[in-house]
């Protein structure tokens, strides 16, 4: 571990460690659009971000989604880890199922939000990392089959 709470790749490249919550309400999923100016510029994302040092994964996954839509969220389960090497980045993804437990969301963090359907991310652009949540939400059970 390093000061920042990253691992080391063996390729001496650290790992960022981040944790996401995919938040499910009536069957659609909160996404929220990314800033210009950050990594991944103007992609839609399931909320999250990077693992402070001493922070477990779920509890940034809820921290995250406070920062970034100002609600309330109670993690149900884990849903999926996923190493991932973007071009200028290699990133340890823990990705929770959770609900809202309070709050309406408000772009806070991000710059605009929505609820979609599993079928309507298609039109969302999303980072490469997030590819298979769909899939392991519908066979965890969590989504209805398509």
């Amino acid at each position: 571990m390093t000061p920042a709470g990253q691992t080391l790749h063996p390729s001496g490249a650290e790992r960022v460690r981040v944790a996401v919550a995919v938040v499910i309400e009536d069957g659609r999923l909160l996404i929220a659009h990314r800033f210009p100016h950050v990594h991944l510029p103007d992609l839609w994302e399931f909320p999250g971000g990077k693992i402070q040092p001493g922070e477990d994964p779920e509890g940034c996954a809820v921290r995250e989604v406070a920062e970034e839509l100002s609600i309330q969220v109670e993690v149900l389960s884990f849903l999926l880890r996923r190493p991932y090497d973007y071009a200028d980045r290699r990133v340890d993804i823990w990705f929770y199922v959770a609900r809202r437990v309070a709050g309406s969301p408000r772009a806070v963090g991000c710059q605009e939000w929505r609820w979609v359907r599993p079928e309507e991310l298609a039109s969302y652009p999303l980072p490469d990392a997030s590819e298979p949540v769909v899939a392991a939400l519908r066979a965890g059970g969590w989504l209805p089959s398509s």
